[in-house]
């Protein structure tokens, strides 16, 4: 495979306030897709993850005595009079015999009938009981996913051959909320992965998490989730496998799949496995709110006139480069970035050369504190091959008052 790493993003949430199909329902701030297709179970939960119009979903997550309520009230409309169950996201793992949701969260609430004798589990519209069915049967199904994530489709893209710069993000409405996307290669040994899990502060951070697996032959799916002891849990259960993976080094790996999805929103900090708890602590986690959001493309020496950088006001920000969207390091030299404005001594750069802190990281990062002006901002870069790099320039405050950012179509 081309590389063994782990991969930790992050992203500025968007506000989604309702269920973004028109037809889903919303039940306890998730959203609920019902499908009038009959399918046996394993069907059905590709269906959920694959090929649900919205995004990547699972089969439905029944948390409480009320969501088996309103499933089975609305179930009744869309599937008909005649229709008696529907197939929801608890299964029996073969292997262990433990029960599990297909979004990887820990079993709470149960409503068993008396029939769970099989791997399976359908809800009973008559009285929202769950009873099971085996491998070949076929039932209506219902789809389940969180709305204030907006769903995402892995896609390949094409790097542009010259240099330019481009503001990220269409414009939209954001909140506080942040996402933390952690991917990480099916070729993992699966003790690194599970200590890089329990060993950092993600667990103390408010923030939201994305999770996906690569190195595999499926195409991979991102699971979303709010609280970290969820992700620890999710990932527990679904660790590295090499039954899963290409079966050589000489077949490939969709590594590049994960590069181009984190390649425009994302701010991308890459570290290899044994590190990856030293570069959690250094994420901007504590900095919510982006004021400057801008992707460079670069190649070989130069400087690049960059959008101008509004600050709403006077504080400390923290100010945040990386370098290239792939490590190591091997071809940079050096970057410059400068900020400008005739009215304010505030006026300075902040250079990065190699070795940089960690000499497989991409990323590095200054605090600054500047008034509330424009600034012009250039960077100068060096590398010495003629690739096309992507650098990502990003400014972050603490305090979302009279926040800006320069997000355009």
């Amino acid at each position: 495979m081309l590389l063994k790493l782990l991969y930790l993003a992050i992203l500025v949430g968007i506000v989604y306030a309702i269920c973004p199909d028109s037809n889903d329902q919303e039940i306890n701030k998730l959203c609920f897709k019902f499908v009038a297709q009959k399918m046996t179970y394993n069907d059905a939960r590709n269906w959920c993850h694959h090929q649900n119009p919205v995004g990547p979903s699972y089969l439905a997550y029944v948390p409480k005595k009320d969501t088996s309520s309103y499933l089975a009230f609305y179930a009744r409309s869309a599937f008909g009079v005649d229709a008696q169950q529907f197939w929801i996201g608890l299964f029996r793992n073969v292997s262990s015999g433990m029960l599990s949701w297909d979004n990887g969260l820990p079993v709470g609430y149960t409503n068993f009938g008396s029939h769970v004798g099989e791997n399976y589990f359908y809800e009973k519209i008559s009285n929202t009981k769950w009873d099971t069915l085996g491998d070949n049967d076929v039932n209506y199904f219902v789809c389940s996913y969180d709305p204030m994530v907006k769903p995402s489709t892995m896609m390949t893209s094409t790097m542009k051959s010259t240099t330019t710069t481009e503001l990220v993000n269409p414009s939209c409405q954001h909140d506080d909320k942040k996402i933390v996307f952690f991917a990480y290669s099916n070729d993992l040994d699966p003790t690194v992965l599970l200590n890089a899990l329990r060993d950092n502060y993600l667990y103390y951070s408010n923030v939201s998490f994305a999770v996906a697996r690569f190195d595999a032959l499926e195409p991979f799916t991102i699971s979303y989730f709010s609280v970290y002891q969820q992700v620890v849990s999710y990932v527990s259960s679904h660790l590295p496998n090499s039954t899963l993976a290409f079966g050589d080094s000489t077949t490939g790996s969709n590594v590049l799949d994960v590069i181009n999805y984190l390649e425009k929103n994302f701010l991308r900090k890459f570290e290899f496995s044994g590190k990856f708890c030293r570069r959690a602590r250094w994420m901007p986690l504590e900095e919510k709110y982006p004021i400057y959001a801008v992707n460079a493309r670069v190649s070989g020496n130069g400087s690049q006139v960059l959008p101008p950088m509004s600050v709403p006001r006077m504080d400390d920000f923290l100010m945040v480069i990386t370098l290239q969207s792939h490590v190591p390091l091997s071809n940079f030299q050096s970057a410059n970035l400068r900020w400008y404005n005739s009215q304010s001594s505030d006026s300075s750069s902040f250079p990065v050369y190699p070795p940089l802190g960690y000499t497989n990281s991409n990323t590095d990062g200054i605090r600054k504190i500047l008034h509330a002006l424009v600034y012009n901002m250039t960077i100068d870069y060096a590398y010495t091959n003629s690739n096309v790099e992507t650098m990502q320039i990003r400014v972050f405050s603490q305090s979302a008052t009279n926040y800006w950012l320069p997000y355009s179509d």
